[in-house]
């Protein structure tokens, strides 16, 4: 695909596709950039959310937060669906109090699946048949019909979703910890010097968590005998350590994806943890 081209269609806020299009086939894009509603009408796979296996053996409506680690697994030759593709600032009033990334739809830590009957089958096909069909067209106004649709599509779900049951955890502190140990690396690695760090403090995972900071200090604590500081600060110097060794990507670069500021801020940051600087590391 033209260079140009693809450039134009990442910058697209909505896509929509049919799974068995030779379009949906090439289309590539960053996960961490969009939210997806993926409808399979035919055909059987494994989804993995995580470590929660999802069987799709029947039509099933199935939704992906951008934080989402899934992988998907084909047991028959074909498959037929739609998938719809859009950026969080398309639709962040979806919920008008947390937002999209705290709709039952789209948490993190949960799988919401819904496995329509037959009439809901049709309605769901008929929807998506009049996204695409809008999406191709001219309209000048088209963004706000599919975010019509889309916002139609969503609410009609909140109704009738069930979530699938996460993995058995001992307790509440059990859960929040996994949770969070999730969310965090979720966020590695990072690909390009483009890319920076969503997260860096407990206070920002425990909002993408819905939870109150305390709450998941005294939890992760409590279920790793590690702070939550502790955890997230390992994992960047770990992510530090692999970026001066084995991409040639500035330190102020590294600085950046890490989410530091300054540079000067990493290499007081590397040298406490590691007794080195960042250059010396690397040399």
């Amino acid at each position: 695909m033209d260079t140009d081209v693809e450039y134009a269609l990442q910058q697209q806020k909505v896509r929509v596709f049919r799974m068995d299009s030779e379009e949906y086939k090439t289309v590539s894009y960053n996960r961490r950039d969009y939210y997806k509603i993926s409808f399979v009408t035919s055909g059987t796979g494994l989804m993995h959310f995580g470590d929660i296996p999802v069987v799709v053996d029947k039509p099933f409506l199935l939704f992906f937060n951008p934080l989402m680690t899934y992988s998907w697994t084909p047991t028959s030759e074909t498959h037929s669906g739609y998938t719809c593709l859009f950026r969080k600032d398309f639709l962040d009033n979806f919920s008008q109090q947390s937002g999209l990334s705290h709709s039952p739809l789209f948490s993190v830590g949960g799988v919401p699946a819904f496995a329509p009957d037959e009439k809901e089958k049709a309605e769901l096909s008929l929807l998506f048949d009049r996204m695409i069909g809008e999406f191709k067209s001219g309209y000048t106004f088209k963004e706000d019909v599919l975010k019509n649709y889309i916002h139609l599509l969503l609410h009609e779900s909140v109704k009738q979703i069930s979530v699938y049951d996460s993995p058995h955890y001992n307790n509440a502190a059990e859960r929040i910890s996994r949770q969070f140990i999730e969310l965090l690396l979720r966020q590695f690695p990072i690909d390009s010097p483009l890319d920076s760090l969503q997260y860096r403090s407990p206070i920002q995972y425990a909002e993408a968590l819905n939870v109150h900071v305390n709450h998941l200090n005294q939890s992760v604590k409590t279920a790793t005998g590690k702070t939550t500081i502790a955890h997230i600060q390992q994992k960047i110097v770990s992510e530090a350590k692999m970026l001066l060794l084995n991409t040639d990507w500035t330190v102020s670069q590294i600085a950046y994806c890490l989410g530091f500021e300054y540079p000067t801020y990493f290499n007081s940051f590397f040298k406490k943890h590691t007794d080195s600087t960042p250059l010396s590391f690397r040399r």
